[in-house]
């Protein structure tokens, strides 16, 4: 099973698969919500930004009809939060 979470300046997207034996993607739902708490590529505000992370995720979820994440976890390197000296543990 694989999740997938798109983050940018207008809308967060979430796209949820899964991969049979023979290794064929096969793509179950996705969602899209409109992006808050960014601005122009970067995070303004954390937790609008992780609100809408959830949102997205739940709108799949409610699709398939099955939870399909326990935790999120997102890579860091490739953010630059505007204001953020720390990373905020619980988007």
């Amino acid at each position: 099973l694989i999740a997938a979470i798109d983050i940018g300046t207008t809308k967060i997207v979430c796209t949820f698969a899964e991969i049979d034996e023979s290794g064929h993607l096969t793509i179950k739902a996705s969602a899209s919500v409109s992006s808050v708490g960014m601005q122009r590529g970067a995070v303004r505000n954390v937790a609008q930004v992780g609100g809408a992370i959830k949102r997205v995720v739940a709108e799949v979820e409610k699709k398939i009809n099955e939870k399909i994440l326990q935790d999120i976890h997102i890579d860091y390197d490739h953010w630059f939060f505007l204001g953020y000296s720390c990373l905020y543990p619980n988007l």
